[in-house]
């Protein structure tokens, strides 16, 4: 198994209509499924990548610890998230979309990225 290390400097390939995409992990902000479209999202460009797949195969390319998948449709860079909105249950990335956690997922989210904080079910409900 390949380091951290390794991977970050080894790109992300993505295939797209016309080709290839070759994107460095801290390029990813976030990735959105839409059927069979992948929308990946970066800080390199104005419009998100294109992606003729499902978001479990892209999220098997996706291993490191920096990327959490929030939502059945929604896979986010943790590196690239600015805050959380806590009513709505949502995640504002640097570029200002804002990304619901499923409400599976939330408890678990809270555990993992928010430190030192413990929540009980009545606290998330």
């Amino acid at each position: 198994m390949e380091t951290t290390a390794n991977q970050a400097i080894k790109p992300v390939i993505l295939k797209t209509i016309t080709g290839y995409e070759f994107l460095n992990y801290d390029e990813i902000i976030r990735i959105e499924a839409d059927r069979k479209v992948i929308f990946v999202y970066t800080i390199t460009r104005d419009k998100p990548l294109k992606v003729f797949s499902n978001l479990l195969a892209v999220e098997s390319l996706l291993s490191m610890p920096a990327f959490y998948r929030c939502h059945r449709s929604h896979i986010v860079n943790m590196r690239h998230i600015k805050g959380f909105l806590v009513k709505s249950r949502q995640l504002v990335m640097i570029n200002g979309n804002e990304i619901p956690i499923s409400e599976d997922r939330i408890r678990e989210f809270k555990e993992k990225f928010i430190p030192g904080n413990k929540f009980s079910r009545k606290a998330i409900a």
